[in-house]
């Protein structure tokens, strides 16, 4: 007969276990829906009179949903945490978007405009992953 501390010590493993599978899929599904939403912003920029004054918009959005969707797969998969679960699934996705930046970029840093974009993946995250705990089948 297993004791309390026992079964929560698997309960713990499988929490963590859940987390990172849905964290990963969470991920994939933000990074997707970034590269769709440029990759079609960029052409509407190319083939009509759109204004290059909405990309931070358009951006920052993006971002937001990119963020929410990655931190409730995170939360769905995991069994408890669901705040803390989408928090870093957010916060992974900005950095991954960070790292694509830097690396594009010669000359980029790191501004404030970044640091707010990092706590509202983190926030856009949280959200997702409120719901995704709370959204279980």
């Amino acid at each position: 007969m297993k004791t309390k501390k026992q079964n929560t010590r698997e309960k713990s493993k499988l929490d963590r276990k859940g987390g990172l599978n849905g964290m990963g899929k969470g991920i994939i599904a933000a990074c997707a829906i970034t590269i769709a939403v440029f990759m079609i912003y960029a052409l509407l920029l190319t083939y009509t009179s759109i204004s290059e004054g909405y990309i931070a918009i358009v951006s920052t959005v993006t971002t937001a949903v990119a963020a929410i969707v990655a931190g409730y797969f995170a939360a769905q998969d995991a069994e408890s945490r669901g705040l803390l679960w989408g928090m870093v699934a957010g916060v992974v996705y900005v950095l991954i978007i960070l790292m694509v930046l830097f690396s594009a970029q010669k000359d980029a840093g790191i501004s404030m405009g970044k640091l707010t974009g990092i706590i509202s993946a983190a926030a856009g995250g949280g959200i997702g992953g409120i719901l995704g705990i709370n959204q279980k089948k």
